[in-house]
């Protein structure tokens, strides 16, 4: 448990979830919060990627996002491997993402998951208008009218019952 955020392990067959998992215990962080931005980021669709020969570990968007969890304000030397690059988005964006939250407004469970979400998708400073506006996900990307957030949440909540993520 983390902030209110259960620690259950993966479900099995996820793809890149060994990975991801490691990632995960290294750094004492919950598995399914994890691996939920990087279904969210990339590999929701792999076969899509896959169709254009890459692969969410290897995938350089238009923006610069790089891998699994799409890193773009900066990019370790090893980013196509999916530890690493899992690793990299928890010290260096959703951990000082928790702390911003918890710390200035003591957010925990799903407001938590909701703030840390927009910040990875919006950066700071769209999170943080987003609140002040009363819709922390106000300022991230949408799918078909659902904010990141929103969506890193409900995948968060199928991985913890056991569910691989969908829609």
């Amino acid at each position: 448990m983390l902030f209110g955020i259960a620690g259950n392990g993966l479900p099995s067959g996820l793809k890149y979830g060994d990975a991801i998992a490691a990632a995960a215990q290294a750094a004492n962080f919950p598995p399914c919060w994890l691996y939920a931005h990087g279904w969210q980021e990339t590999i929701k669709v792999e076969g899509w990627l896959e169709s254009m020969g890459h692969s969410a570990a290897n995938y350089i968007s238009g923006d610069g996002g790089h891998g699994i969890f799409q890193l773009t304000a900066s990019v370790p030397p090893n980013w196509q491997d999916p530890k690493t690059n899992a690793s990299y988005a928890i010290t260096q964006f959703l951990q000082p993402a928790i702390h911003y939250w918890n710390k200035k407004y003591g957010y925990t469970g799903d407001t938590l998951v909701r703030c840390v979400a927009a910040q990875y998708n919006a950066g700071q400073g769209g999170a943080q208008s987003g609140h002040d506006e009363g819709d922390v996900g106000k300022f991230t990307t949408h799918t078909d009218g659902v904010s990141y957030s929103d969506l890193v949440l409900k995948y968060l909540h199928q991985l913890l019952a056991g569910q691989h993520p969908s829609g």
